[in-house]
């Protein structure tokens, strides 16, 4: 097995060799009202295209070299692009008595996302790129995009957090939904019945307006395949990549042989 560091340095290389540093980078802060949830962002902004940007949601609400050179690449190519570099906030651990908890990490995400693209970026063209859990939290609050939002890129999204986690076999997420089993000494069917009755939710289908792509993995266990399938059915999605490896390795790909394709497909959208 290819060692995932070394992966990390090859890619790092391989954007470093053809990028022209062009682009202006800032990393902004940002206070909600509510004091507990703060988010911060990097942007990296092109005087090409002004009226467009990307926002961009990182699979762990992070940043890593993956998403700042990928950040970059499509900067250079003309699109202005702003990394939510924490846009889950600042949470505390999930307890395993607590299903509420997943809803609460849906509702920061959301804090972040609404309030860069329906307030601080209102008048900009958006475009959304978000992967693994970042995509998972578009798909919670979807239907409360304005119409400024042109398209999404889905890199293994799935159906919302909560039941992600419930149905996950990596092994951290394992672990939580085991735990929770075992507190509640119910199965997997009743586990899944309680996260419904509690959260009431449902997956909003996309306005049609907004063109969607999505990249889904035939072999993933941290967002369950058969999510990701049931997802593309529901949404119909306008471009649609399949891949046979497992989630990380599908994003990396997404990364390394995608991202013309995501410009393209970002510039036509605007």
């Amino acid at each position: 097995m290819v060692n995932s560091n070394l992966i990390f340095i090859i890619f790092q290389l391989f954007f470093a060799a053809g990028a022209e540093d062009n682009c202006d980078r800032e990393r902004k802060n940002y206070r909600y009202t509510d004091s507990n949830f703060r988010m911060s962002s990097i942007e990296y902004l092109t005087t090409e295209n002004p009226e467009s940007l990307i926002l961009y949601l990182p699979p762990t609400g992070g940043t890593t070299p993956l998403d700042t050179n990928t950040a970059k690449y499509f900067c250079e190519n003309g699109l202005s692009t702003i990394i939510l570099n924490s846009w889950t906030g600042y949470i505390n651990k999930y307890s395993v008595e607590n299903f509420s908890e997943h809803q609460a990490e849906l509702d920061a995400a959301k804090k972040a996302l609404l309030g860069l693209s329906n307030n601080v970026y209102k008048n900009k063209k958006i475009a959304i790129f978000g992967l693994s859990k970042g995509a998972i939290g578009v798909t919670a609050f979807k239907s409360e995009l304005k119409s400024n939002i042109k398209s999404m890129f889905l890199v293994v999204p799935g159906s919302p957090l909560h039941l992600t986690i419930s149905r996950a076999g990596a092994r951290v997420l394992k672990e939580i939904r085991d735990l929770r089993l075992e507190a509640f000494s119910i199965d997997q069917l009743t586990y899944d019945r309680m996260i419904f009755d509690s959260l009431l939710y449902k997956t909003q289908k996309p306005s049609k307006s907004i063109k969607l792509a999505m990249v889904i993995s035939n072999n993933d266990t941290t967002v369950p395949s058969v999510l990701q399938r049931n997802l593309v059915d529901r949404w119909k999605p306008n471009r649609l990549w399949t891949s046979e490896v497992g989630h990380r390795r599908t994003i990396i790909d997404t990364h390394l042989r995608l991202t013309d394709d995501a410009v393209k497909f970002f510039k036509s959208s605007f």
